[in-house]
């Protein structure tokens, strides 16, 4: 209410909306609540959502629903951003939460003020300030009973930790000064978090390989790394593939296996890592999906290219009347000798395989060129190949 208010009186009611989410959490207050948000955005645009009733969705659950409604709602409509009205208290509680849970020093940094299209203008303003204010202004707002459940881990916190932080905070200037502290030491945190996030981008950049289908990182180069670059790398590795970040112990069992060079296991959230010829390949589920269609290869004249294999080549135009070409298939061979088997030989990593382009004969297992092996009098010119991992 108080963030409303502050945008109302410098942002014309053309130019925002309101948008609300009810959870159903709460029966007749849940109701309640969404007329008083009506009434509130009666001259201005307002986005509605009601979830279907339920007891088991977690807090978690909840808040990440929410913003997507509000980013889905953002980009429909074309708004600029998204503000939230998070307060430092709040920022508080996320802090003790993350400490007692367990998490590292970008945990610790707790929210940011801007991320992607999310704003948060009132994160350095404590509690007792936006009361203090809505009593000026004698705003109207509505009291969410739910924050004093005790199931929630964070009304555990509220109503249990903070009271004894204001009271040992007494000997030494009270709340207010010792908020102001904390404040400073989320300011450094976020420091800490800009300059070990450049330090982890630079590792992903030099260290990791991207295609559509995996990302790859040499086993000598990473197991060479200290811990915590380990960790900071398989972090960044994790939201390259869209996944939430891992906690120390998942993170822990991850690099032991990868130590151990265990050939496949499944890491948390449906991430799978495999160990082949002095390489580890990390895929999501939409990574393994990809078929045979999808490598779909285009000629035009000379040339052939296929853009999910990062592929050209420049070939004969007779040849193109004769042969194609595609990915491997079982069965392959190359003179007397079967592809697998070159690859073999020449430490070609599994799953790389698929990713190397054959020319054979239309409608057969007969391959006539490969890379940089061919029958006599076949040429073919490659002006750019895949990032494969040739020994």
């Amino acid at each position: 209410m108080v963030l409303f208010d502050l945008l109302s009186k410098v942002i014309p009611s053309d130019q925002m909306a309101v948008a609300h989410v009810d959870h159903s959490t709460r029966g007749e207050e849940s109701d309640g609540d969404r007329l008083f948000v009506r009434e509130l955005a009666r001259d201005t645009k307002l986005f509605e959502k009601k979830l279907a009733p339920s007891e088991s969705l977690s807090e978690e659950w909840l808040r990440n629903h929410r913003l997507a409604f509000f980013e889905q709602v953002a980009e429909a409509e074309g708004f600029d951003f998204v503000l939230l009205a998070h307060h430092l208290n709040d920022q508080l509680e996320t802090f003790l939460m993350r400490l007692i849970r367990g998490t590292g020093v970008e945990g610790l940094a707790a929210t940011r003020a801007k991320r992607d299209i999310f704003i948060r203008p009132l994160l350095e303003v404590s509690r007792a300030q936006i009361q203090e204010y809505a009593s000026e202004q004698k705003l109207n707002f509505r009291h969410d009973s739910s924050n004093g459940e005790s199931r929630f881990f964070r009304n555990q916190v509220r109503a249990e930790l903070t009271p004894t932080l204001e009271k040992l905070s007494e000997s030494f200037g009270g709340m207010p000064k010792f908020l102001e502290r904390f404040n400073y030491l989320l300011g450094d945190l976020n420091e800490l978090v800009e300059i070990q996030s450049v330090e982890t981008e630079d590792l992903f950049r030099h260290l990791v390989t991207q295609t559509k289908f995996w990302l790859r990182v040499s086993a000598e180069d990473f197991l060479a790394l200290s811990d915590r670059k380990r960790a900071q790398l398989l972090r960044r590795i994790y939201r390259k593939l869209g996944r939430d970040t891992v906690s120390r112990p998942e993170l822990k069992e991850m690099v032991k296996y990868m130590e151990e060079k265990q050939t496949s296991f499944s890491a948390p959230f449906e991430i799978q890592i495999s160990y082949s010829c002095g390489y580890f390949y990390i895929q999501g589920p939409d990574e393994r999906m990809h078929q045979e269609s999808d490598f779909q290869f285009k000629y035009t004249l000379n040339q052939v290219r296929c853009e999910a294999l990062g592929l050209e080549l420049e070939v004969e135009q007779r040849l193109l009347e004769e042969y194609e070409f595609r990915s491997f298939r079982p069965g392959d061979r190359l003179g007397a000798k079967k592809l697998k088997s070159l690859w073999l030989e020449s430490r070609i990593p599994r799953l790389e395989r698929r990713l190397l382009p054959v020319m054979a004969k239309k409608n057969s297992s007969e391959v006539l060129w490969f890379l940089s092996r061919s029958h006599e009098g076949i040429r073919v010119r490659a002006t750019r190949l895949p990032l494969i991992a040739l020994q």
